[in-house]
C-alpha cells in the first residue's frame, strides 16, 4: 500500500511526526537518528535472529 505515492507522503509524514526521540530496547535507551533507520520507533528489535544468537553467544562465554 506505501507504493502508492500519495499514500507514501502522508505515511512518511505521519511517521516523522509520531516518532519518539528516544526508544527502550532490551531495558537500554537508545536515541533515534533522524530517520529512525533502523526502525526501533516501529519494532522493538533490528535483526532479531541475529540478537538472539548474539546473547545466546555471549552467555556462553
Amino acid at each position: 500500500m506505501r507504493k502508492i505515492f500519495p499514500v507514501k507522503i502522508v505515511y512518511s509524514f505521519l511517521l516523522s511526526k509520531l516518532r519518539p526521540d528516544i526508544v527502550e530496547v532490551q531495558e537500554h535507551k537508545m536515541f533515534l537518528d533522524s530517520k529512525d533507520s533502523l526502525g526501533l520507533s516501529l519494532h522493538e528489535v533490528y535483526e532479531k535472529l541475529k540478537t538472539i544468537f548474539s546473547k545466546k553467544k555471549s552467555k556462553k562465554k
